[in-house]
């Protein structure tokens, strides 16, 4: 009879510890679950306010390239590479679609215009991922460091360019996939060369 009560009071004992965990889990999970959206919407906030200058050439540098001007370029071409029915759309940029699905993958190209002895470094902002780049039909190879802003959507890589362009226009094919979001591209280029 004894080592049944004292097998009882051993497994009572035990009883508040595990009810005071399970209730920190619980409190965890709710907690953890009511923030979730608000992340969400804070990083869907972002980067639509990273995007939302895109489409207005007159506006202001965006706040993370205050040491780059936007590079406008008129006569652009892009079209989705995702949708079978998908014609090429002249537009301008810098180019930002709002209504973008989720894994669509855009091809845009353009005329870059570029004088020996102009700088020669750009700053490519893809929204979302950087799939293909060429000038002049000839793959542009990304360093490692490069390879990690591919997918910035907001500051982008920095890039020398010089290697793949000659005087005057040079054909730019830039292919981008969206993750979420709108999706677009922006070009700076440095305001004074270094």
């Amino acid at each position: 009879m004894s080592q049944e009560n004292n097998s009882e009071s051993g497994n009572i004992s035990w009883f508040p510890y595990v009810l005071v965990v399970t209730a920190i889990l619980v409190i965890g999970v709710v907690i953890l679950s009511m923030n979730e959206p608000k992340k969400q919407e804070a990083k869907q906030e972002a980067k639509q306010e990273a995007a939302q200058p895109a489409n207005d050439n007159a506006a202001a540098p965006a706040k993370h390239h205050k040491s780059r001007e936007r590079l406008p370029i008129e006569g652009a071409t892009v079209k989705s590479l995702t949708d079978a029915n998908s014609k090429p759309e002249t537009v301008s940029l810098p180019y930002k679609k709002d209504d973008a699905k989720n894994g669509e993958h855009f091809l845009f190209t353009f005329n870059l215009s570029y004088k020996a002895g102009s700088p020669s470094v750009y700053n490519i902002v893809p929204d979302d991922c950087l799939e293909k780049f060429m000038i002049n039909g000839k793959a542009v190879t990304l360093s490692a460091e490069q390879q990690q802003g591919h997918c910035n959507w907001t500051d982008g890589f920095e890039i020398d360019l010089k290697p793949y362009l000659h005087n005057g226009d040079n054909k730019v094919t830039i292919e981008i996939s969206n993750g979420s979001g709108p999706s677009g591209l922006r070009l700076f280029t440095p305001k004074n060369p270094e």
